[in-house]
């Protein structure tokens, strides 16, 4: 693969990730409005309740009504701006329970052929907002996000969107990757979060009665990601060119798993043995 290719390939990445960005931006600035005119309709409603209680407009100026606690304010915005929008998608929120001081955010996320529903309930206390029940995995550490919802709590949550929906894209890869290629897939382990991926290929040459052997080593730098930071390949009883190998390593680290991983098979099977059997790097270090 030349320069030219795999910059216009990293710059495809790039853009779709881009495009992911701008339109969770879209809905936050289109949220955000929709609660100006919801802040502005509140206190319209609020001068009206009190002008019918029977105070007159000066008395209504200098009337300092107290304020709800900004957390339980925070929420109440956040529930009518998520009704507003039933949001689904890319940020892939939407509402499901609404009392006067909780609420239940739904995500859905999905990729492939894999979709699968995580919740969060959130209720306003003196204290702050908190956390009453969830189903979200415990390495998205929700409580460190929960705390820091007081300066927008729309971002947060669109953070924790974007994570289950990075996590999702991973596992559904690794799933379609074991379906697909299950044929050599020998071996398999991975990370409860899906940032870390280890998979041993097998295929026998026939002409030699040889078992080539290819381990992959996929590891992503956090839960957000959707493309791994590291690949490496460890090959058994198999050459591999300098430039072959920097070239399937480059399409894994910017293609999802799957189809990455379909270019490593068609290599190892198409391939022929080393003629002198050769051992994997782990063995190697094992005897040494």
């Amino acid at each position: 693969m030349n320069a030219y290719t795999a910059l216009q390939e990293l710059r495809k990445t790039r853009d779709i990730r881009h495009q992911h960005a701008t339109l969770c931006d879209a809905v936050k600035e289109q949220l955000e409005t929709i609660v100006a005119l919801q802040e502005e309709r509140d206190v319209l409603q609020e001068k009206l309740d009190s002008l019918t209680s029977g105070q007159t407009m000066e008395e209504l100026d200098r009337y300092d009504d107290p304020e709800l606690t900004e957390r339980t304010r925070v929420l109440r915005e956040l529930r009518e701006k998520l009704a507003a929008y039933r949001l689904i998608g890319p940020c892939g929120l939407s509402v499901s329970d609404v009392e006067p001081s909780s609420l239940t955010v739904t995500f859905t996320p999905m990729w492939r052929s894999l979709a699968e529903d995580f919740y969060v309930s959130l209720v306003a206390k003196e204290d702050g907002i908190q956390v009453s029940a969830t189903n979200i995995p415990y390495f998205f550490n929700l409580p460190s996000l929960v705390a820091s919802m007081k300066a927008d709590v729309a971002e947060v949550l669109n953070v924790i969107s974007l994570k289950l929906v990075a996590y999702i894209q991973r596992k559904a890869e690794v799933q379609l990757a074991m379906r697909t290629h299950g044929d050599v897939i020998t071996s398999s382990s991975f990370t409860e979060p899906i940032t870390s991926v280890d998979l041993q290929l097998q295929s026998l040459d026939t002409a030699t009665e040889i078992m080539k052997q290819i381990d992959v080593y996929v590891t992503y730098s956090n839960v957000d990601d959707v493309h791994p930071e590291r690949v490496k390949l460890s090959p058994k009883n198999i050459p591999i060119p300098v430039e072959v190998e920097e070239e399937l390593c480059h399409l894994m680290l910017t293609n999802p798993l799957s189809s990455a991983l379909t270019r490593v098979v068609q290599y190892l099977t198409s391939t022929g043995a080393l003629v002198e059997p050769q051992l994997s790097d782990e063995e190697e270090s094992a005897n040494d």
